[in-house]
């Protein structure tokens, strides 16, 4: 999506180790994201299980172009290690996220840390300034657990 440009520099500046996964061509490039570490052209249901992540430091952030494909994404998340699982969109997206979640077997303990809407209340419009809040909201809990 929109943001997923400006928060990759931001996470990267924030010392964060940023990889990009699209399913499209045209947005999966090393031009976008020269900051990432790795981008990768494929869908993410196809890659889930080859990423190294860990409760102790992955921070997923789900910020594509298509809420179904937010929400399969979110579930394969959650059905891995995370420390933190942001995904863009209004509370009511989330709200039903976390009830479509539960009816596919996901604990209410797990549903429960989606971070949704995802980054800090700083009244962002922009691409660049939801980017920001989203980075804020990394730090605060790579910082303060």
């Amino acid at each position: 999506g929109h943001v997923a440009k400006p928060l990759a520099q931001v996470a990267s500046m924030a010392d964060f180790e940023v990889h990009v996964i699209d399913e499209r061509p045209e947005f999966a490039t090393r031009e976008r994201f020269p900051s990432a570490v790795s981008v990768r052209c494929e869908q993410l249901e196809d890659v889930i299980n080859e990423l190294p992540l860990s409760a102790e430091d992955t921070y997923a952030v789900v910020v594509t172009h298509d809420h179904a494909l937010d929400e399969r994404i979110t579930q394969a998340v959650m059905e891995r290690e995370f420390k933190f699982l942001g995904v863009i969109g209004s509370q009511r997206k989330g709200d039903m996220f976390r009830k479509r979640l539960a009816a596919a077997g996901i604990e209410p303990a797990v549903i429960a840390r989606m971070q949704t809407p995802v980054g800090l209340a700083i009244a962002a419009e922009t691409p660049a300034e939801i980017a920001l809040s989203i980075g804020a909201e990394l730090v605060r809990v790579r910082r303060n657990g």
